[in-house]
C-alpha cells in the first residue's frame, strides 16, 4: 500500500474540521488482520493556528463471505453508518471518514490505545467485563432490530461447525482424564437442553468477537472489530473473552479460576439493576464454554503439536470441572 499527503490529507482535515498541511507521516502495518490490512498513521500538520501531531488507524476491511454470515464484512460500516454508533459510546473507537472502494470497506479511525493482547492484567480483563456489561444492560430492554445483525441462533451454528468431528474423537480418546471425557460428553447428550435455556435468558447486543487481541485498556476501555456483532444473550461475550484468553492467548491456566470470578462478578455488578440474576449468568458461562468451546479446543487440538495440546487438554480439563 502507497500513502501520500494528497491520501491522508482530507482525512486529518476532517477530523480537525478544517484545512491542514500534512508536514510528515509514518506508516506501520499491523499484520495481526486475517480479514483485512490495518495500518496505524501518525505525523504531524499544520493548521491555519498551530502545528500539531495525529495518530490514527487505516482499516480495510475486503469483501469474503463468512459461513452462515455471508454479509459480515459490511457490518462493521453499517454499525458506525447506524445509531448504534451512539448507544455504543466510547467503546467503539470514533470513526473519521468511511469510504467503499473496490469490493473492500476503508474504514479511518481513531487509533486504540492501551494495555492489550497478552498485556492485559487480571485487573484490566475486569473493567473490560464492566464495561460489556454497562453495553449489554442498555440493550435488555431495547434490542435493535438492523436486519444485518448476525442472530441469536450463532451458537447453534458454531456448535455444528465444531462438534462432529470433536464428538466422534471424544468418544475413543485416551488423552482426557475420565471425568473430563464423561463431562463433555455428558453436555453433548443434554445440548438441546442446554441449548434451551441458553435461548431462554435475556438477549443483547453482542460484539461476539471479544478477543484481548480487540480490546485495548487504557484512560479507556475500547473494542475493535464489530463485524461478527448482533443479537445475542447475557454472558456469551465474557465467556468468550475468558476462552480466548486461555486457548490463544496464553492466559496462565493456574490463574484461570481468578480470572473466571473476575470478569463474571464485575459484568454482574455492572447488570444487576437490571433484574439479571447472578446464578444465571454463571449457568450461562459455563453452558457456554461447554458447548461452544470444548469441541472447538478438541478440534484444534489434534492440529497442534505436543506441548499445545497439552495445554488444551488442562484447559478442557478446567471447562469440564464447571459443569457442576
Amino acid at each position: 500500500m502507497k500513502f501520500s499527503n494528497e491520501m491522508i490529507k482530507p482525512v486529518i482535515g476532517k477530523m480537525y474540521k478544517e484545512e491542514v498541511e500534512i508536514l510528515s507521516f509514518n506508516i506501520n502495518e499491523n499484520k495481526d488482520g486475517t480479514l483485512g490490512e490495518i495500518y496505524l498513521i501518525s505525523g504531524e500538520c499544520k493548521t491555519s493556528a498551530e502545528k500539531l501531531n495525529y495518530d490514527i488507524a487505516l482499516k480495510i476491511q475486503k469483501k469474503w463471505s463468512r459461513f452462515g454470515d455471508p454479509e459480515s464484512w459490511l457490518r462493521e460500516k453499517n454499525i458506525y453508518e447506524s445509531e448504534l454508533v451512539q448507544e455504543i459510546g466510547e467503546l467503539l473507537p470514533k470513526a473519521i471518514l468511511i469510504e467503499e472502494k473496490d469490493d473492500k470497506i476503508w474504514i479511518w479511525m481513531e487509533k486504540a490505545e492501551g494495555n492489550h493482547d497478552r498485556n492485559l492484567s487480571v485487573r484490566d480483563y475486569g473493567r473490560i467485563a464492566s464495561e460489556i456489561g454497562r453495553l449489554h444492560g442498555k440493550f435488555i430492554d431495547n434490542l435493535p432490530t438492523y436486519s444485518w445483525l448476525s442472530d441469536k441462533y450463532w451458537i447453534v451454528k458454531t456448535i455444528n461447525i465444531w462438534s462432529g468431528d470433536a464428538v466422534n474423537w471424544l468418544k475413543d480418546n485416551e488423552i482426557l482424564s475420565k471425568e473430563c471425557t464423561s463431562n463433555l460428553l455428558d453436555a453433548w447428550e443434554n445440548r438441546e437442553e442446554h441449548i434451551d435455556f441458553l435461548l431462554s435468558m435475556a438477549k443483547t447486543l453482542c460484539h461476539r468477537d471479544l478477543t484481548p487481541g480487540n480490546v485495548f485498556v487504557g484512560d479507556k476501555v475500547s473494542i475493535i472489530d464489530w463485524d461478527s456483532a448482533g443479537i445475542g444473550i447475557i454472558g456469551e461475550d465474557i465467556a468468550d473473552l475468558f476462552a480466548e484468553a486461555l486457548v490463544y492467548y496464553d492466559f496462565d491456566i493456574y490463574k484461570a479460576f481468578d480470572l473466571e470470578q473476575t470478569l463474571i462478578t464485575n459484568y454482574y455488578k455492572s447488570l444487576r439493576d437490571y433484574g439479571i440474576k447472578l446464578e444465571d449468568i454463571k449457568k450461562v458461562f459455563k453452558l457456554y464454554l461447554l458447548l461452544n468451546w470444548s469441541y472447538r479446543i478438541i478440534c484444534i487440538s489434534t492440529r497442534s503439536d505436543e506441548a499445545t495440546t497439552k495445554r488444551y487438554v488442562k484447559i478442557l480439563e478446567y471447562i469440564s470441572s464447571r459443569n457442576d
